[in-house]
């Protein structure tokens, strides 16, 4: 009976400690009607292990580890791997410490490890030192680690593998612990040499992952310098595309005043008037820039506006959006500057050579509305086994840019529809607003 009361105290200790542990290494702190069902499910479970199955039964460990991980991943809202990973973390370090401390009182106090397996004093004194020193380790160890930039989609393997040779490594050292009987002074030596042993091994494992956090850190930086350099291409591609546009005014200018020089040098006042009012109309709706608050897509819209109307197409524009948005230039660039120039093709063709373009958001998402005119001869399907979205007319050489809007949308884990209506065809987008989507 005391036994029993003694493995239930041990494992609700221990299951609050691995709890507390897998939280704090998460970085998560779920709401309490969540962790108190979660944590008393894993006492159970760990209770039952150790009465049906022992103490320290290897494959009953891993099992309830295993459980408990996948009962944590859904209250912490990670992925199970990534919690298995803290969890094997925890474990290794409950053990290393246990087996330390216990090494420590078996040889201060003169006693055998089986002495430790019972109820008494020593085996309470122990508990409290280790579940002790484990609290204070977390409290002021753990929470100023940050594992998780470790774990990312190509470590995460490798690592839980090496944290799972650690574990077995560690537990046979504790079976061996477990079983050993001290008659001489070279089992005390055994005795230091396995603690020293699981100490060393885990010391190594911790450097390893010391090294995997600080190489992805490097990574990162070098992505993150990438991606910024990538954008700064886009950002001043899309200025380089408004340089151009108003040299070519300039240039249009000049011939502008040659011919209006030239009427009133002939006498026709009448007709330069005309000239010149038509002129003032054609430029004003050139120089009408559009302002939005993000730069790759104030240039964009700019350029293709100016474009669209010096192909006698109208472009209304309406676009509120805030001045933070997460996602990159370059997708951004690939979104509208595909859509766009595709609505201006299709306006070419078009009775009515129109494009409404709205940019919003509504919730949680950014909302990209595009409708333009098009010709009714041409029929926009999806093409059989290559995903992309054109005209039948040129459907060989076409298409590729809707896929690749499609591939941007997706990976933001947005939703996209594409319409032909007709005379008329519609794209709307919605990408959700975060971090990065991905």
């Amino acid at each position: 009976m005391d036994g029993m009361i003694m493995n239930l105290a041990t494992s609700t200790i221990d299951t609050f400690l691995i709890y507390y542990s897998i939280q704090t290494l998460a970085k998560e702190k779920p709401r309490i009607i969540y962790i108190i069902p979660a944590v008393a499910t894993v006492i159970l479970l760990n209770t039952f292990s150790n009465i049906v199955f022992g103490l320290a039964n290897a494959i009953a460990t891993l099992i309830v580890l295993f459980l408990t991980s996948l009962i944590y991943s859904l209250i912490l809202k990670k992925g199970p791997l990534y919690i298995f990973s803290l969890t094997l973390i925890t474990a290794v370090l409950i053990f290393a410490i246990e087996i330390i401390f216990i090494n420590i009182i078996v040889i201060v106090f003169g006693l055998s490890p089986a002495d430790l397996l019972s109820v008494n004093l020593y085996k309470i004194l122990a508990i409290i030192i280790t579940k002790s020193l484990f609290f204070i380790i977390i409290r002021y160890g753990l929470s100023k680690i940050n594992v998780q930039r470790a774990f990312d989609r190509k470590a995460i393997v490798p690592i839980t593998v090496v944290l799972l040779f650690n574990m077995i490594i560690t537990f046979m050292t504790f079976l061996l612990f477990k079983n050993i009987e001290i008659t001489s002074l070279i089992d005390y030596i055994s005795l230091i040499g396995m603690a020293a042993g699981t100490i060393t091994f885990s010391w190594v494992v911790i450097m390893i992952m010391r090294r995997i956090i600080a190489q992805n850190e490097k990574e990162l930086i070098w992505t993150m310098r990438e991606k910024e350099y990538q954008n700064q291409r886009v950002y001043f591609s899309s200025l380089e595309e408004i340089v151009n546009t108003m040299k070519a005014q300039r240039h249009d200018f000049n011939n502008h005043i040659s011919i209006i020089y030239g009427m009133i040098h002939l006498g026709k006042n009448k007709e330069a008037e005309k000239y010149i009012k038509e002129l003032g109309e054609s430029v004003s709706e050139l120089n009408d820039i559009v302002q939005v608050n993000h730069p790759v897509i104030t240039a964009l819209v700019n350029v293709k506006k100016q474009k669209s109307s010096s192909e006698g197409i109208t472009m209304d524009l309406d676009i509120e959006l805030p001045q933070e948005l997460s996602f990159d230039y370059i997708d951004l660039s690939i979104i509208l500057g595909n859509l766009l120039d595709n609505a201006i093709e299709a306006g070419k063709e078009a009775d009515e050579k129109e494009i409404d373009v709205r940019l919003y958001t509504k919730g949680n998402y950014m909302i990209i509305n595009i409708v333009n005119t098009k010709s009714q001869v041409n029929i926009y399907q999806e093409n059989d086994g290559s995903n992309r979205f054109t005209s039948k007319k040129d459907s060989d050489n076409h298409g590729f840019g809707l896929l690749n809007v499609k591939q941007v949308v997706y990976r933001y884990k947005g939703i996209i529809r594409i319409e032909d209506k007709g005379d008329l065809f519609e794209v709307n987008i919605a990408l959700p607003l975060g971090d990065d989507g991905y």
